[in-house]
Parts: C-alpha cells; structure tokens; sequence
C-alpha cells in the first residue's frame, strides 16, 4: 500500500494586519519531500500519528510538502498557489498511490478564498478523480464547509483544546484509510452547523458546553455503524459565511444515520446558548493587583486578546505596563520586537538597556512602552517542545533577548511571534518559569496544556485585540446571520 501525505495549516485571523506570506510559511516550517519523514517522527502531530502508523503495518508514505505559518491575516495569493501546486506536483509525481493523508486546519482563509480547505479538496479531488480516498486531519477550531465535505472521504477533527491529541488523531486516520484501500470501510460524512459563533475560551474541553457535546459524540460514536464524530467548536476571529461550530459524524455508508447524529448534536448545542458566553474574565488592573497580592505563585496571566496562536501580534503591551507601572517583581513575559532584539544584541550582555518596547505592529494591542533595564541573556531562540503540546516539534523564534528590569522582571523579547504554550520558550532563554511569581503568557488557551500544573492560579485577562473575547466587538460583513452571540436567536 502506498499513501501520499501532506500539510497545509494555517489559521486565519480577517482582523490581523499581519500577512501570511510564503516568508512567514518559511519561518514556521516549509518542507518538502523526505525531510518531512525526519521533521516529523516521534512528534505530537498528525503527521507524527500518519508516520508512526505506516511503520507499524508496512506502508509506503510519499511526502509532498508540510507548510505552516503562525496564524494571522489571510494567505496572500503567491504563497497560496505556490504551497497548492507544490502539494499538487507532489501528487503528480507520485506514481501509482492508493489514497491522500491531509493534515489542513480548517480556518483557511485566502486573499481570494473564505474556504481555503475547501479549494484545497477540491484541487486535490480534480487532480486524482472521485476513487482515490482522501482523509484528513482537522483542527478543532476549524469552519467546516459544504464543499470540504463534498471533495473528501472522512475528516478526523481533534477532541480536545488545548490540542494535545494531534498524534492520535493523525494515527485514527491513517487507520481508517487503510481500512478504506483495503475495501474493509466505506465512509460518508454530514454536516450541521447550528448558528453559534462561540469565542475560543468557550469551547475547551475540561470545561464549559463542549464537554457535554463531546460525550454525546463519544455515545454516538460506539453505536454500530458509526466511524467518527467529531466536534468542531468553530473560529469566530474570520468573517466567513461558515463560521462558527460545527458538527461532522462519519458512518459506514449510511448518510441518514450520519445526519440524525449531526442535527441531535446541534438541537444539544442550542440548548446550551448562555454556556458559550466568555466568563470570569479580569480587567487588566484586578488581575495584576491580584498576581501581585498572591501569596504562591506562579500566578499566570493570560492575554486574551493578544494571542498569536489566534493571529495577533504578539507584541502588545497593555499588561506589560500595568506590571510596570504598578512595580510588580518577579515577572517573565514574551513580547516580540525584533528593533529591541536588534539593540540588545548591539549593546551586548550586561549592557544597559532603554528604548520603547512593543506595540509596534498595530493600534490595537497598545502603544509602545519605555523598557529601562540590562541585557540579561541573548540566545539563538530555538528550542524543542517538550509539554503535551506539540511534542518533539522544533521550534524557532529568531534571536532572543533577555532585559531584566528591577530585581527579578525579565522581558524575554524574540524576533517572530509566539504564542507561548511551552515553557521551553522561557527556558531557552535562561528563566525557569515555575519559579516566578507571575508569568504572563500571550495566549488564549493552548499554554493550559503546558503550564496547568506549575500554576497556582490562572486568570484570564480581557485584553484588547484582535483576539478579543468579546467577539460582538467586531465589524463582521460576510457571517451568515442570525447567529449567536452576535444576535439573539432565542425569539
């Protein structure tokens, strides 16, 4: 048996000024080929979960391209069509194969496309005809399409947020291709997509609406006939017909089964409305007053509304002056500003530092702040996940610097983005985060996975952004309304 394999991920923010170019693809990772085989063994990925299964049964993989991009604005046009036709020539060059492994994202929005997977599928189902099977992989924060369902065989979506099932989710499909070539499965797929738009905070999965709904797809999913079921919560910070939650159960050839399964999925859903609202949110000046007032640490806070994970800049700085201003020790934060990097490598280690830092990419996240302190450390910024998240990837982001302010408030500044999920990203740079008082991570979410258990609370801060939890907040033109929390649906 031979499959081909590839990758293209990305999510997209309509919100972020920041483009996904074909430089910001080469910056996360753009592969080809066999190095893909290497770059992805032994990691937490669902193509880590695609390459562990072939070796267990003997399969041939053939790699065609891996590109993936921090989230951001929308995908230009170039790095678009140069990542499809290399996945496509990846394909046309092949030889005999017997089915397609995706690994796509499912929030794709390009500088000509809402449904960026959709045409994806679509060029992919063109280029090898209705026989050959395609599965792929979903992220569970993807919009999920009509048309993505109607060019691919099976989707496997993540079951949980913060995503640390990608290997197991990749190993899922790789089976159920086989069983598919092997004539053993037939899989259809349906749709719902009830009219939800919940933010990202409202669809983890050790709490809120999403545990529920989660453990009735798991009772569907051990009734006879039934594949998969998977739980899609949706990405509300792209403005696309489609946005929003979704449901997509995968039977053995029976559609009507499929479709009962997804409108008892979305009747549940909707009777759990006022669950999806953000809650326990903290103003900026409560939650550092009471990091500040803790008697055990780290106390870590989250900011919501810059989160690159979700496309934001990474550079704002409301919680950074408030911590600042308020004269709080004891702190690390990630803030990504390549001048400052560039000036801390000038002066040197144990140099003074002062320039304005941050808030340098857009309006929206804060202005820049003045950053008086020493070179502390400086480091190449590169370093391997090693939490729950990820595992084994590879991670890069540009020359790091360290300005230590007063005692113990250490501003790790990096020349790309970075949601900061894995407590790797501060101990490359010479800060061990558990022994913090305060640690602020620009992160909406996906950092629980990574540092839950060093925690002695977490406070999530309503921050300003393009990432914001209040999604009412922003101007949408294209989502498909009425939908909820943007209107009421209740009457």
């Amino acid at each position: 048996m031979r499959l081909v394999i590839g990758k293209i991920s990305h999510e997209s923010n309509s919100f972020s000024v920041i483009p996904a170019d074909l430089e910001a693809f080469n910056e996360r990772g753009y592969r080809r080929g066999a190095d893909i085989l290497t770059a992805f063994e032994n990691t937490n990925t669902p193509l880590g979960g695609f390459l562990a299964g072939a070796q267990s049964q003997g399969v041939e993989l053939i790699p065609t391209v891996a590109a993936e991009a921090t989230p951001s604005g929308p995908v230009t046009r170039t790095a678009f069509e140069t990542i499809l036709e290399d996945l496509l020539q990846g394909i046309r060059t092949a030889g005999s194969f017997d089915g397609i492994l995706l690994q796509l994202h499912g929030s794709m929005v390009t500088d000509d496309y809402e449904d960026g997977e959709g045409v994806i599928l679509s060029a992919v189902r063109d280029e090898v005809g209705c026989d050959i099977p395609i599965i792929t992989t979903l992220d569970l924060h993807g919009n999920i399409t009509d048309l993505m369902l109607e060019k691919a065989t099976a989707f496997f979506g993540y079951d949980t947020n913060p995503h640390v099932d990608k290997y197991e989710r990749g190993l899922e499909a790789f089976s159920a291709m086989v069983r598919v070539v092997e004539g053993k499965s037939h899989p259809v797929m349906a749709r719902s997509h009830p009219p939800i738009m919940p933010h990202p905070l409202r669809v983890r999965t050790d709490t809120g609406p999403l545990v529920a709904l989660l453990e009735r797809a798991r009772e569907w999913e051990n009734k006879p006939g039934v594949i998969n079921v998977s739980v899609f919560g949706g990405w509300p910070h792209v403005d696309i017909r489609d946005a929003g939650i979704c449901f997509v159960p995968v039977t053995e050839g029976d559609r009507s089964l499929a479709e009962t399964i997804a409108q008892d999925l979305a009747e549940d859903a909707l009777n759990r409305l006022p669950e999806f609202l953000p809650r326990d949110l903290v103003q900026t000046e409560d939650a550092v007053q009471r990091a500040m007032e803790a008697t055990e640490g780290p106390v870590i806070l989250a900011e919501i509304g810059d989160s690159p994970a979700g496309g934001s800049s990474g550079d704002g700085t409301v919680t950074l002056r408030a911590l600042l201003e308020a004269g709080a020790d004891g702190v690390a934060i990630v803030v990504k500003d390549p001048e400052a990097v560039a000036e801390a490598v000038r002066r040197g280690v144990r140099s003074s530092f002062e320039m304005e830092v941050g808030g340098k990419t857009d309006t929206f996240h804060g202005e820049p702040v003045v950053v008086r302190g020493t070179v502390r450390a400086l480091t190449d910024g590169t370093y391997q996940n090693r939490g729950p998240k990820d595992t084994g990837v590879k991670m890069d982001v540009g020359r790091t610097a360290v300005i230590r302010v007063g005692q113990d408030f250490d501003i790790v500044l990096t020349e790309r983005r970075i949601s900061p999920t894995d407590p790797e990203v501060f101990r490359q740079a010479g800060i061990e985060p558990s022994a913090k008082k305060i640690v602020v991570l620009k992160s909406g979410g996906h950092f629980r996975a990574g540092f839950t258990s060093m925690a002695a609370d977490i406070i999530d801060v309503n921050t300003p952004g393009v990432t914001a939890a209040d999604v009412t907040s922003f101007n949408y033109e294209k989502v498909n309304r009425p939908i909820f929390p943007l209107d009421d649906i209740t009457g």
